[in-house]
């Protein structure tokens, strides 16, 4: 006879059948991984090309040699992490992309809207 400790009618087999669904090779893990970085990495370029392309426009040399610096910095180091096979994790990337953005805004003219 069952214990009914547990609320009436609830279930552990719903649970279980969830997690098989979710679950994934190493190999499956791996790829899945692999795309989410590359999609980071893909979005840090994409953020810095449009910053450097923002400060070209608007003249500001200084600005665009800045953030062409900070990319060159970032794409050493993602070849640097590919090389060694240590990836770089996403909350990196992110703090990344925070720093860059925070060098453009420090060169903005007060008053300018974000680009």
């Amino acid at each position: 006879m069952r214990n009914m400790t547990g609320p009436v009618g609830k279930s552990n087999t719903t649970k279980r059948s969830e997690e098989q669904k979710i679950r994934l090779t190493p190999a499956e893990k791996s790829e899945l991984k692999r795309r989410a970085q590359e999609h980071g990495y893909a979005q840090l370029a994409e953020f810095i090309r449009t910053r450097l392309l923002s400060a070209q426009v608007s003249h500001d040399m200084r600005l665009a040699r800045d953030i062409a610096r900070v990319g060159e910095l970032l794409n050493a180091l993602l070849h640097l992490a590919q090389g060694t096979d240590s990836p770089i994790p996403r909350d990196r990337i992110e703090r990344l992309l925070d720093a860059a953005e925070q060098l453009f805004l420090a060169h903005l003219p007060a008053g300018s809207e974000r680009g």
